[in-house]
């Protein structure tokens, strides 16, 4: 399968550390034409403090305007022993910013959310570790997806790319001409801090919206993400 221009297939960090990153699929139930209403994204689980399990991505994932309702149910596809396995969770719960839900033109910076699933008891990894996002100018990223369109469409393959990030006002992340494709909305923004690897956003728009791309995990983010968990 081609590489997307400038993305890299596979996920750019170790084995042990892509298990956290998953393809998502959300199902909101039947829309107004008598069609299911599935979207699919990208998440990260995420370290929360909770015995729960908790997947941060973006909100267009987990909430729809069209219909006005949460996901019904999510799947998520996680690394395992080399490839991947299909975990099918229920959506015990979504958070998404009430912002968000009210308005189909919500400002970008309110685009995040979280599922709680139950724990996958044969996946017990580790999950990635949210930083606040402090640096006021630009700074290296690496983007994890799950692209799913062109010769990317149901292949389930991650990909990367890494690219120089910039804040956008004080809860976006804009990057220039970095192509990203849809169905990797959701995937994080890293940084490697020693030996641990962060998460310091969340990619929410393609190429066109350079201004606010992505959310960043500034403090008062990051607080209500895990509020929720």
């Amino acid at each position: 399968m081609p590489c997307p221009d400038d993305l890299q297939l596979g996920f750019g960090i170790s084995r042990s550390e892509s298990s956290a990153i998953c393809q998502m699929q959300s199902y909101f139930g039947i829309g107004n034409n008598g069609l299911g209403v599935y979207r699919s994204g990208t998440g990260t689980l995420f370290e929360s403090g909770s015995s729960l399990r908790h997947v941060i991505t973006a909100a267009h994932n987990l909430y729809d305007h069209t219909t006005s309702r949460n996901a019904r149910w999510v799947s998520l596809w996680f690394r395992r022993r080399g490839g991947h396995s299909l975990a099918t969770r229920a959506a015990l719960e979504c958070f998404v910013p009430d912002e968000f839900r009210e308005s189909s033109t919500a400002l970008a910076e309110h685009d995040f959310g979280v599922v709680r699933v139950k724990p996958l008891s044969r996946d017990r990894f580790r999950g990635v570790v949210l930083g606040n996002s402090s640096l006021p100018g630009p700074s290296p990223k690496m983007l994890i997806g799950y692209p799913n369109e062109g010769d990317c469409k149901g292949k389930r393959q991650p990909f990367h790319s890494v690219f120089t990030v910039r804040p956008s006002g004080p809860r976006n992340y804009s990057y220039d001409s970095q192509e990203t494709y849809a169905g990797m909305s959701g995937g994080p923004l890293l940084t490697r801090n020693g030996r641990q690897l962060t998460s310091y956003g969340v990619h929410i728009r393609g190429n066109g919206n350079e201004k606010s791309r992505a959310v960043r995990f500034v403090p008062v983010i990051r607080r209500s993400v895990l509020n929720w968990t």
